[in-house]
């Protein structure tokens, strides 16, 4: 997977990263010049009764450094919001969902 963004950095591509080692689905962000991840757009949160994601969903951190990337690339259409959360000590991860 390799997906044309905008992002904060400008021209990006979101990359499949693997899964981490609960088998949650993990994304990064690299720029053409640079393959270091720019952000890693995934977080690896326990899902309520141990129950997995649907293909093409991810859990997302929209918070602190990610908060401006996140909302960008919803406002590009990429993602979908489903409007579930995922709640861990003082944060919130929203689940999204892949449009392509």
């Amino acid at each position: 997977m390799r997906i044309p963004c905008k992002t904060p950095c400008g021209e990006a591509f979101i990359v499949d990263a693997g899964t981490y080692e609960d088998g949650t689905p993990a994304l990064r962000i690299v720029t053409e010049d640079d393959p270091t991840p720019w952000c890693t757009l995934t977080v690896c949160m326990n899902l309520p009764n141990n129950s997995k994601l649907p293909p093409g969903h991810y859990i997302v951190k929209t918070w602190s450094e990610n908060a401006e990337t996140a909302n960008m690339l919803l406002e590009q259409g990429i993602f979908t919001d489903t409007g579930h959360r995922v709640v861990n000590g003082y944060v919130e991860a929203e689940i999204w969902m892949l449009n392509q």
